[in-house]
């Protein structure tokens, strides 16, 4: 948490999902963390965001901000500014729990940076293997 981001924040009610991989992008892979140290991003090289989640992004930012920040990360508004954002979560009320938010800002996000989405329930964990 030292850069603004978490790997996970389970079941506190404040998942960002979104918000996370920009404060890693932003505050650690740019700046390397720290003012003396170059950033942690080669030049030339893709950026590749993978959310995988159960519930809806609970941050602040809008759709809108969250394609504008993916579609130019560094600013630099080249092809490498763009990150590639996919995702895997539940697509549909009450698939993970009944208590879950439908992941309806992500999906949004992903669709508009041309990304693969992907249900969190397209293997059942939960079936047993009868031999």
């Amino acid at each position: 948490d030292e850069f603004g981001f978490r790997l996970f924040d389970v079941a506190s009610g404040t998942e960002r999902a979104l918000q996370s991989p920009r404060n890693a992008i932003t505050n650690y892979f740019l700046t390397g963390g720290r003012q003396d140290l170059p950033g942690r991003i080669r030049p030339n090289a893709y950026v590749v965001v993978l959310v995988l989640t159960d519930t809806e992004d609970q941050s602040l930012s809008t759709v809108a901000s969250n394609t504008s920040y993916f579609q130019n990360f560094d600013g630099a508004g080249n092809q490498y500014s763009a990150a590639s954002v996919h995702a895997i979560l539940c697509q549909g009320p009450g698939i993970c729990s009944s208590s879950e938010l439908v992941s309806t800002k992500i999906m949004q996000v992903v669709q508009n940076l041309n990304g693969v989405l992907a249900s969190i329930n397209d293997f059942d964990a939960n079936c047993y293997l009868y031999l």
